[in-house]
């Protein structure tokens, strides 16, 4: 089974380092934290609510623009491929389908929760409210 897992992630991961339109999607929100960061900078006022404002604004653009959309466009491409029927037929369990499917947005998720505000330079008090919040944004419909 972890044989399974492990060759359906590196498939995966194939899938999204040779798309480079999925690999872009990945990539752009950390450089729109960095302008974001460039425009709080160029503002006036107190660069601690700003940077509040601009981490409420970035969590769920980067969230829904790192994970949401690669992950519709992968799996639209393997339907449009048939690639899961040909894997489900070659003994692939579903659940470990899911699991290879969900792994990547899930460490995408927690590297942004953590990027995005070392990036925008904003003091979080409390990581663990940070984290169950932040984690209840990513699973809103």
């Amino acid at each position: 089974m972890f044989r399974q897992f492990l060759a359906l992630l590196w498939l995966r991961t194939q899938i999204i380092i040779t798309n480079k339109s999925v690999l872009l999607q990945m990539v752009m929100p950390a450089g729109l934290v960095y302008l974001y960061k460039f425009m709080m900078d160029s503002q006036s006022g107190s660069k601690e609510q700003l940077g509040i404002v601009y981490l409420m604004l970035c969590i769920p653009f980067a969230l829904v623009l790192a994970v949401g959309g690669p992950i519709l466009t992968i799996l639209a491409e393997e339907k449009e491929k048939n690639n899961l029927k040909t894997l489900l037929l070659s003994g692939v369990k579903g659940s470990e389908y899911l699991l290879s499917t969900l792994i990547i947005p899930l460490i995408l998720s927690v590297f942004y929760l953590v990027v995005t505000p070392l990036i925008l330079g904003v003091n979080i008090d409390n990581y663990t409210n940070y984290y169950v919040i932040s984690g209840g944004v990513e699973s809103s419909p």
